[in-house]
């Protein structure tokens, strides 16, 4: 499992499935998941809090109770599934 100081880019797309890392649980150890439903490309640049130039994930999580909207950097969470073309998806953004 990565630290904060050990932070990757990786490009997300809307409809992946993620997970929260568990240094930003709000329960540790009880990571929430969730499905991207928005991606602002390269919206986090020269932060001082942030090491890395990120893309800002829009996710709501699958909590019945609240069903929370949330945006955050994307290397805050990790993927858990895709059911995108990544190659197919980048070229039609070229």
């Amino acid at each position: 499992m990565r630290g904060i100081d050990e932070l990757l880019y990786y490009k997300f797309y809307v409809g992946d499935i993620v997970s929260e890392h568990m240094w930003i649980c709000a329960t540790p150890g009880y990571p929430m998941y969730g499905i991207v439903v928005g991606v602002d490309r390269n919206f986090y640049k020269h932060e001082e809090w942030l090491q890395i130039e990120d893309d800002r994930v829009t996710i709501m999580w699958f909590d019945a109770e609240t069903g929370i909207t949330e945006s955050l950097p994307s290397c805050f969470v990790n993927l858990i599934s895709t059911m995108t073309n990544r190659e197919e998806n980048d070229k039609e953004k070229s």
